[in-house]
């Protein structure tokens, strides 16, 4: 894994096609945009950090 770290209005360069731009940091979020060419599909994943360690142990996990 990498990390990259970004202000608001500075953008990297995925691959050859995608850019991804950091738009607007808040104290809570940040919004981004992605651009890819037409023919190349856009996805995205989510890493969602919790506070408290007590959540963390309410969670069941099956599988």
């Amino acid at each position: 894994m990498h990390i990259i770290s970004r202000g608001a209005n500075e953008s990297i360069l995925i691959g050859e096609h995608t850019i991804v731009k950091v738009l607007e940091v808040c104290e809570d979020r940040v919004k981004l945009s992605i651009e890819t060419p037409g023919a190349e599909p856009a996805y995205w994943e989510e890493t969602v950090y919790l506070d408290h360690s007590e959540e963390l142990e309410s969670v069941e996990i099956s599988g």
